[in-house]
Order: structure tokens, then sequence, then C-alpha cells
């Protein structure tokens, strides 16, 4: 799937805004505030058009639009710029963090798993060294009296 993310940008009051100073700077950087508008705007639109559930090649295809569109926010390796920590299958990176926040907000029956418990709420082994209540109230007045005189 081809994205025109410059497109995308444009079609956003603040994209507008990043786009115009992106381009006053001399395409030479954006800012950390910046970027985490851009993946915002980024989401916000796969949302719309996708779904809060875009398959990993839709991701991949977004994370290489950003870099196509910004590359000084790809990372440079061996002569290439690389998009990965936007979007890796397997280590997630900024657009998919962004898409599991945005999921998280959604109604239970609208998501596809469905949110845990606590972690700890299964557990019921007590860790050593713990006292039942009544215990506690037991061990506390046999070492009041052994103070009394």
């Amino acid at each position: 799937m081809e994205i025109n993310f410059l497109e995308i940008m444009m079609a956003s009051e603040k994209g507008k805004i990043i786009v115009q100073q992106f381009i006053e700077n001399d395409e030479s950087f954006i800012t950390v505030p910046d970027r985490k508008k851009i993946v915002k705007i980024a989401c916000s639109w796969m949302q719309q058009k996708i779904g809060l559930y875009p398959s990993s090649d839709q991701k991949s295809d977004m994370a290489a639009a950003i870099v196509k569109s910004f590359p000084c926010l790809g990372i440079r390796e061996s002569g290439s710029v690389k998009h990965d920590h936007y979007y890796d299958p397997k280590a997630g990176g900024f657009l998919e963090t962004r898409l599991k926040t945005l999921r998280k907000n959604l109604p239970a029956e609208q998501r596809k798993r469905k949110a845990s418990g606590t972690p700890n709420s299964a557990r019921k082994v007590k860790p050593k060294g713990i006292l039942e209540k009544e215990n506690v109230c037991e061990a506390t007045n046999q070492e009041m009296l052994k103070f009394k005189v």
C-alpha cells in the first residue's frame, strides 16, 4: 500500500505547522515533541482508514512513509535509512505503542484481546514472613509480654 504521508500531514493543522517548520529548518531536524505529534497523526489516520488493528504490512508501510517524508527521522545504517524504530514486527515501535494506547480506551467488547487483571490479582500464595492478621496481633501480644516486668 502506497502512503503519501506529506498529504496526510497537510490535512492536519498540527501537521501543516510541522511540515512548515521542517522546511524552514532546511529539512535537517524535527524536535521530539513534533515527532510525537507525527506518530499521533499517523495513528489517527490509520484508525480512521484501517481501524485500530492494522496489519504488520500496513504499519510497516506507514513507518516507511514517515521516514520517506522526513528522512532525518530515519536511522542511517550501512548506507540506507531504516524505519524499524517506528515499526518492527518483533519489537513494536512508536506506531505500535501509540496504537496500543488507543486500544486501551476501547470498550471491552470492541477489543480483540481482553484486558487482564492486575498482575498480582491471581496470586494466592503468601510470601514467606507474612503473618495472618490474627497471628500479627498474637505475635505482638507475646512480644509485649516479654518486656513486662
